[in-house]
């Protein structure tokens, strides 16, 4: 009788090591669904920000081609995007205005030149040609007037956007990516962030980048940045990033010397008296 009673404990404690080994394998298994889900939610979620990343680019390309005057850029007078703009029209940017008309010029005086075989109307549409450069760089010297007097004011904001480039859930400060420098090297420089207005984008678009790392759910949203404290402690955590001092590629060291250096005086430069001052030494 005891030698059957330990068989039946036996082989009980040997069901119970078969239950567990199976249990043991279905928490692996488990283990590795899990794995292989939070795998799978990671590379979605990389997906998604080089998605905006992508997008991103596109915005900056097509931003940066409505405020490129074609002095600066001829082939955007050929651009795809833009071939058939020959008319301005209000929703226009003063650039792409003096670039359809200018693509007009062009092809009025292409086209009476060939009708007529005049060469008078070939002077005429360079004449046209110079003095809508002459316009174009006593607007945008008014215009750079004026923007150092009045950026500051919030509302100035959203009429010049255009020249800069502008806070995305992407890149919320704006700074140079290193794709940028190969992908984009003719981005806008950084809107200041001193202004109301772009403050409040970076930190828009700073939230809606936390918003979509977590799957684009609003609930985030709501638990984050709700209430008062949450906003403060989200502001006072945004002083550690800022925009660099320079946005733009390549960085523009020739203005950043003459800035730091322009009028200091040289021994190089003719000054005597700086010839001599170090002289006792």
């Amino acid at each position: 009788m005891a030698s059957s009673s330990n068989e039946t404990y036996i082989g009980k404690n040997t069901g119970q090591l078969k239950d567990e080994t199976f249990s043991e394998d279905n928490i692996i298994t488990k283990t590795i669904k899990l794995d292989s889900e939070n795998t799978n939610n990671t590379n979605n979620a990389n997906n998604a920000n080089a998605n905006n990343a992508n997008v991103a680019n596109v915005a900056n390309v097509a931003t940066n081609e409505n405020s490129i005057f074609w002095l600066a850029n001829p082939s955007i007078l050929f651009s795809k995007n833009h071939m058939t703009e020959l008319w301005p029209t209000e929703k226009m940017t003063r650039e792409q205005k003096l670039n359809a008309i200018t693509r007009l010029v062009i092809l009025l005086t292409l086209a009476g030149f060939f009708l007529s075989n005049n060469y008078k109307i070939l002077v005429t549409g360079i004449v046209s040609i110079v003095f809508l450069i002459i316009t174009y760089k006593i607007l945008n010297k008014d215009a750079n007037v004026k923007l150092n007097e009045t950026f500051s004011n919030q509302n100035i904001y959203d009429k010049v956007k255009h020249n800069f480039t502008n806070p995305t859930s992407a890149n919320p400060i704006m700074n140079i990516l290193l794709p940028e420098i190969q992908d984009n090297p003719h981005r806008l420089e950084a809107a200041p962030a001193y202004n109301k207005a772009v403050e409040k984008a970076i930190n828009q678009e700073t939230q809606d980048f936390i918003v979509t790392n977590f799957n684009n759910d609003e609930t985030i949203r709501k638990k984050l940045f709700d209430d008062r404290g949450d906003k403060f402690d989200f502001e006072c955590s945004m002083r550690q990033f800022y925009s660099t001092a320079n946005t733009r590629v390549p960085n523009n060291q020739n203005e950043f010397a003459r800035f730091c250096y322009g009028n200091m005086a040289s021994c190089k430069d003719g000054d005597v008296e700086m010839c001599f001052r170090n002289s006792d030494r």
